[in-house]
């Protein structure tokens, strides 16, 4: 597995506090990998870069070509390639393409060829036919239909029996047919899927048949069907096998289908006048001639509507006046199974492109094409498909054909547009792969870098690094590439910034050599930030919190008493409960520092309008205090929170900030009850007392009052006489009638804003 490492290669460039503070960047896989970019150079399973196949072009982007839907050898080695969009078929043959023949209808999308050469192509859109097109020797290639029925709107993959009948898969009922050579048709399956997409024949001949939907591996054989594989996925979109009769199945999410990512319009166009192949190839006409007229097209149906749908999954797809297409559904992923003779079913990999389009198996090797991405995979089967690698990137968007000749080498067709390439067995000459974009989260400075790899004779591994202040380099203006290091050991050239991106070149002048990049890793130092302080607070309103916690303490002092009048000595005097402001203030505050240190706090405090601070405590790991306002007079308070990063910094390179808290009012001492006045007097019902009296704070608002008659409990509350608690001080006014004749008291309670408890009683005696 490969160690991709942007690390702390050089601490000694560092000063020893500042070196603990190098941070990285990490990239250890090939998930990881392919968050870059690459261009000739694919990433391995091993974890590994090294260059892609060298990859020519046969068939170049030619119009009328959408796309390269199957890929099938003749007995000479010729290959055949049918396509969408002007229903035209291509031969290759000694590195030559040229086309074969013109159809009648536009979108072939299968291809199998007899012994005798003879081509045989199922077409779909609004009917789906299978035609046989036999080539002369001299003049144009001759085609004839041979099937066509009412239920059959697409023939997605043909594949021939032992008996020398023709397997079809078709859509939009889902059926599997054999055709055979009298073109007498029968169904040998009849699914509950829409499409049957895809076929494979085992050396046993056992038919494989592939289905969306509910994506069902069917297999027929003796002459009975069952379901050999039911997968997670949405589709099964390719099936290949192998000479020990091992079924290899493709599997897509989010309708991948046949057609490549190419709209097929529901009335195909006629093809333009002397269109052919990019090589000037002849365009030979069909059996009568000119091409036909398109039938007349039957309303969209859901097939094709679906058909028009899978394309919308890429962007490069021809507009058209399709009626009732609906929104592509991005695929979510794909993966590739084998499904040995005895049924046992193993997952090879997953493709993150989320298209598995075709498979090929030859030579204790699976070749994998796929969309979004458009990559040839190739996966080691001796190892379970533990050894795999991307082969090739294509430009187009999807790989929808693969087929390896019978001399090993391999064909490709895609779609987007639809082109036909040669798998060389050489290495590219050069490539690149540019890493994703590395954010330091604030100025960095960069430090060494360094890489491990193996470069053979005429090969050679290049790095280069560009940096910039803005995420996107296409968009900000970002630095050069600096010039490429070739050395295993040096610094990054990037000027100091924000961001950074890492650029490695391969180079072979040996098409049977590849550099390898096993590993490279850089230093970064970001520049060092001051701290945040974001917020000063108490963690509960006022001393509630403070006051809870005396409580507690009143209630264990109780059961303390409680316990030892069991003992003998002198019984410990009963605690008072507590009542009004405690105190003590539980102070919070949140603080963040941009480079991840550790941070330390100093806590001051100081009267408000006062120049002076004054420290409370000092190198406070935590973000709180309790701050025992006993010691200061009541009064307004600031209080300022000093953070700083020195923990993990040195003395030069440390920084801090502050932050003043909004004035806080420290209130202890509790309101005054005054001038309390009391006359007794005679009324209508018996004897009434009047009270009256003045409740004065120092410092805060009275915010209520109370009295008690003879009572430690039954409270009764009091009203200010202009009934506002809006002043320091307050008066009030009560009378208190009902009294029986004797001695009384009177308790009266002023509480202020800081929930200070003030009281005062006044006795009083009712004459009989």
């Amino acid at each position: 597995m490969i160690l991709f490492v942007l690390a702390a290669a050089a601490a000694t460039a560092f000063s020893a506090a500042a070196a603990a503070k190098t941070q990285t960047f990490l990239e250890t896989n090939e998930d990881q990998f392919a968050k870059g970019e690459t261009d000739g150079v694919v990433a391995t399973s091993l974890g590994t870069l090294r260059l892609g196949r060298d990859l020519e072009s046969l068939l170049a982007e030619t119009e009328g070509v959408d796309y390269v839907a199957r890929l099938a050898e003749g007995p000479d080695g010729t290959i055949y390639a049918v396509t969408g969009g002007m229903g035209r078929i291509y031969r290759a043959k000694g590195g030559k393409v040229s086309l074969f023949a013109t159809l009648e209808d536009h979108y072939l999308f299968s291809v199998v060829v007899d012994k005798n050469g003879d081509v045989y192509v199922g077409s779909g859109g609004t009917k789906g036919r299978l035609w046989r097109v036999a080539g002369q020797d001299k003049g144009d290639a001759k085609a004839e239909l041979l099937f066509e029925a009412d239920d059959v709107k697409y023939i997605w993959d043909l594949a021939w029996l032992a008996d020398g009948s023709l397997a079809a898969a078709t859509g939009d009922e889902g059926k599997l047919y054999r055709i055979q050579p009298n073109r007498k048709a029968e169904v040998l399956i009849d699914t509950e899927a829409d499409h049957l997409l895809c076929l494979a024949v085992g050396p046993d001949g056992a038919l494989y048949a592939g289905t969306d939907g509910e994506a069902v591996v069917y297999r027929w054989a003796d002459k009975k069907a069952f379901i050999l594989y039911d997968a997670d996925e949405k589709e099964i979109t390719a099936l290949a096998t192998d000479a020990d009769g091992n079924l290899y199945v493709g599997t897509s999410s989010g309708g991948a289908g046949r057609t490549g990512g190419v709209m097929i319009p529901a009335e195909p166009p006629r093809p333009a006048p002397g269109a052919g192949p990019a090589s000037g190839a002849p365009t030979p006409a069909s059996e009568e001639g000119d091409a036909a007229e398109p039938p007349e097209p039957s309303p969209t149906s859901a097939a094709l509507a679906r058909a028009i749908k899978i394309a919308n999954s890429i962007g490069a797809a021809r507009p058209t006046g399709a009626a009732g297409a609906a929104p592509a559904r991005p695929g979510t992923g794909a993966a590739v199974y084998r499904i040995s003779p005895e049924g046992i079913v193993s997952s090879l990999f997953d493709v993150r492109d989320g298209l598995v389009l075709a498979l090929a198996a030859a030579d204790g090797r699976l070749l994998v094409g796929t969309g979004a991405e458009a990559r040839v995979y190739e996966v080691s089967l001796a190892d379970d498909g533990e050894d795999r690698a991307a082969l090739a990137t294509i430009d187009p968007k999807q790989v929808m054909a693969l087929a390896v000749t019978k001399e090993g080498r391999t064909i490709l067709g895609s779609a987007g547009p639809g082109r036909l390439y040669a798998l060389s067995k050489s290495y590219r000459k050069e490539g690149t792969y540019t890493s994703q974009v590395y954010d330091a989260g604030g100025s960095a400075a960069w430090g060494a870098l360094q890489w491990r790899g193996t470069a053979g004779g005429g090969t050679q591994i290049r790095i280069a690094t560009r940096s910039g202040n803005v995420r996107d380099p296409e968009e900000g203006l970002w630095s050069d590439w600096s010039k490429d290091q070739t050395a295993p050991c040096g610094r990054i050239a990037s000027p100091a910034a924000r961001f950074l991106q890492f650029r490695v070149t391969m180079r072979t002048n040996d098409a049977g050599a590849t550099p390898v990049v096993e590993q490279f890793e850089a230093a970064y130092l970001r520049a060092n930030e001051p701290p945040k302080v974001l917020s000063i607070t108490e963690v509960v309103s006022r001393d509630l919190q403070a006051r809870a916690q005396a409580i507690e303490q009143f209630r264990q002092a109780m059961k303390s008493r409680s316990q030892g009048a069991q003992k003998t000595g002198p019984t410990p005097p009963q605690p008072p409960p507590p009542e009004g402001s405690q105190p003590i203030r539980v102070l919070h505050w949140q603080a963040e520092d941009p480079n991840g240190d550790t941070l330390r706090y100093d806590v001051y405090f100081r009267g408000q309008g006062e120049p002076a601070w004054v420290r409370l405590e000092r190198n406070l790991a935590r973000p709180e205090y309790a701050w025992d306002t006993a010691a200061v007079a009541d009064g307004w308070y600031e209080i300022k929170v000093v953070a700083s990063d020195r923990q993990d910094r040195s003395a030069e390179t440390a920084r801090e900030t502050s932050r003043t808290s909004d004035p806080i009012l420290v209130d202890n001492t509790a309101p005054v009850i005054e001038n309390v006045q009391v006359r007794v007097r005679r009324g209508d019902a018996g004897p009434e007392v009047d009270v009256t009296l003045t409740a004065r704070d120092a410092t805060s608002r009275v915010t209520e009052a109370a009295y008690t008659v003879d009572s430690a409990t039954e409270w009764h509350t009091l009203a200010p006489t202009d009934g506002l608690f809006d002043d320091p001080a307050e008066a009030f006014r009560f009378t208190v009638k009902g009294l029986e004749p004797g001695p009384h008291r009177i308790g009266i309670r002023a509480v202020d804003e800081a929930n200070n408890h003030g009281h005062a009683a006044k006795t009083l005696t009712v004459e009989e």
